[in-house]
């Protein structure tokens, strides 16, 4: 793994842990899950070529031949694309065709590769990544080989290798420290090195939101982290080093948001513990949570099992139809209309291998090798325009459909890591220093023409490619050089760039034009403003005056609320309007 880079906060614990496992080798094909009386195959991070996953507001697919594709939120780059944007439709993660595993936390995915590697990509703050920058796109995680199997949280990834070793990195919550070391320093400033901790016959991870359990061979389970809702097996704590739960007869174990759930191998009955107040123990209730295992109310026979936020739906019987339990609003159980706390079938839908739950949404990929999902889909989750959610199983598309389309070109994007950036004019002069005011951030052009921006970032107007805030010192606008002039509206913000071309992030409200109509962490080149002497942004706004003495603009601001429905609910941007009327205009501005 990566050396050190430094302490971490009281709160958090960063992980470098090596556990000793155990595995074996298995094929890859497309068949159904196997029977409860067979385990899981040990060698792979799931029991076929093809799986999926849910983060909580985007989805990735894993076809056959090893290609990734992602939809959804991504301006934390979870997508896997440089474009750090909301996608409404699945397209292929560059440079990723050799994956065996995949797994989805809540603003990053990461695979293994065939070659043993552990690659990511998405938000990277807490060193989840093996970086604690933002990434453009796939990064290899430094220092991990013969990777095999996959578990993200929100803030943390472990794998498991084929040479009995478990690799963790990034934050998860700590324990309280002992009364007798409270104020004492502690060892290497909190950071646990490799090889501290060892466990052997190790044969499944799973992680939560913020807790990760190991399953032994002899059935005990192992778990760490956070313990509020007694998710670790053990009266509700804030956070535990590592607890042992025993469990007989599990095959399996599945985590998501502060829940654990365990397959029985016999009976394929589910045990879980962990919150319950949305029904997610299965039990029927809406329970405050329980720290003891308790059965999912009617499952048996269960043949694979996926955890969500606050859901979650397991693979049942011969005909692998799909039940599923917990919080139901947004549809996310495909069930509407159904009465109740327990299990419920989801409709019009056999014959599933796979199922992944995310944030408020849920998806399958059945035996055709066709993915189906419901659920919330405003972020483009489910892969469709659409943003209403989806109240039944919809068929999105084959794997191999889904993995061929590629991100659209970054010709007006940054480059990848290390490429020269997209976004860049050559300065003839020093340009003229200015600073840009939005509602909560604020950006500042240098001489040298790059842009530097802080404050309120969630929005993504830092343009540092990821949605994180910065108040205590400024960070500077990715791929982005040769700027002339800086304008801030509410909570954009656009540059004009020496060869006449407009360069704008952030929310889009304010109108970059290029027909998304969502915000974006890194800088967008507005294609209708090219050639443009001037451009000045608004509370909703953005208008550039071109060299033929034309002005246009975009923004939510110039249109009206019908118009800014139809095109929200057809997963479009608003375009841009050319002002009539005017006489040779020689600046904009706009208030």
């Amino acid at each position: 793994m990566k050396p050190r880079r430094g302490a971490v906060s009281a709160r958090a614990l960063v992980l470098v842990l090596t556990l000793l496992t155990s595995c074996g080798d298995g094929a890859v094909t497309l068949e159904p899950p196997p029977p409860p009386s067979m385990a899981r195959n040990a060698n792979s991070g799931s029991t076929n070529g093809v799986t999926l996953c849910a983060g909580d507001l985007h989805t990735c697919i894993l076809a056959e031949g090893g290609q990734v594709a992602c939809a959804g939120l991504g301006l934390d780059g979870q997508l896997g694309s440089a474009e750090h944007r909301t996608r409404r439709s699945f397209a292929r993660v560059p440079g990723i065709d050799d994956a065996t595993s995949l797994a989805c936390g809540s603003r990053h995915t990461c695979v293994t590769t065939r070659t043993g590697t552990l690659v990511c990509w998405g938000k990277a703050a807490s060193e989840q990544l093996g970086v604690d920058d933002a990434t453009l796109g796939p990064v290899p995680v430094p220092g991990v080989t013969a990777a095999v199997q996959v578990a993200v949280g929100d803030t943390f990834t472990c794998v498991r290798t084929r040479d009995r070793e478990l690799y963790c990195l990034g934050a998860l919550p700590e324990p309280e420290p002992e009364p007798s070391s409270v104020g004492a320093a502690p060892d290497d400033d909190g950071e646990v090195l490799a090889g501290s901790t060892a466990l052997h016959g190790v044969i499944d991870i799973a992680a939560g939101s913020g807790h990760l359990c190991a399953l032994l061979e002899d059935g005990t389970l192992r778990c760490r982290g956070d313990n509020r809702a007694g998710q670790l097996g053990t009266a509700p704590t804030r956070a535990e080093s590592w607890t042992t739960t025993r469990l007989e007869g599990v095959g399996d174990v599945e985590a998501g948001g502060a829940l654990t759930c365990g397959r029985l191998l016999d009976s394929g009955e589910i045990r879980c513990f962990g919150a319950g107040s949305q029904g997610q123990l299965g039990d029927g209730m809406r329970s405050a949570a329980s720290f003891m295992p308790v059965p999912v109310q009617g499952v048996r026979d269960a043949r694979a099992l996926s955890i969500g936020r606050t859901h979650a739906c397991a693979i049942v019987g011969d005909a692998h139809t799909l039940t599923c339990w917990g919080e139901r609003t947004d549809d996310r159980l495909g069930a509407p209309n159904v009465e109740g706390q327990g299990p419920t079938l989801v409709r019009g839908l056999e014959g599933v291998i796979r199922v992944a739950t995310g944030g408020a949404h849920s998806c399958a990929i059945t035996h055709d090798a066709s993915l189906w999902c419901w659920g919330r889909s405003r972020e483009g989750q489910l892969g469709i325009a659409g943003v209403d959610a989806m109240r039944t199983a919809r068929r999105i598309g084959t794997l191999s459909e889904l993995t061929v389309t590629t991100p659209v070109a970054a010709a007006t994007r940054p480059s990848d890591v290390g490429g020269a950036p997209s976004l860049a004019a050559t300065l003839n002069t020093p340009t003229t220093r200015a600073i840009a005011t939005g509602a909560a951030h604020a950006c500042a052009l240098g001489a040298d023409g790059t842009v530097s921006c802080w404050g309120s970032g969630e929005l993504g107007q830092l343009g540092h490619g990821r949605s994180d805030s910065s108040f205590e010192r400024s960070v500077r606008v990715v791929g982005l050089e040769g700027v002339v002039a800086l304008t801030a509206g509410e909570n954009h913000t656009c540059a004009l760039l020496a060869d006449a071309r407009v360069a704008c992030w952030g929310a889009q409200e304010g109108g970059f034009g290029d027909g998304s109509g969502d915000p974006s962490t890194l800088p967008v080149e507005v294609l209708a403003f090219r050639g443009a002497r001037a451009v000045s942004a608004g509370e909703r706004m953005t208008c550039a005056l071109l060299g033929d003495r034309t002005v246009r603009c975009s923004g939510a601001a110039l249109f009206e609320s019908n118009e800014r429905l139809v095109a929200r609910t057809a997963g479009r941007g608003l375009g841009v309007r050319t002002v009539s009327g005017l006489n040779a205009p020689t600046n904009v501005a706009v208030g």
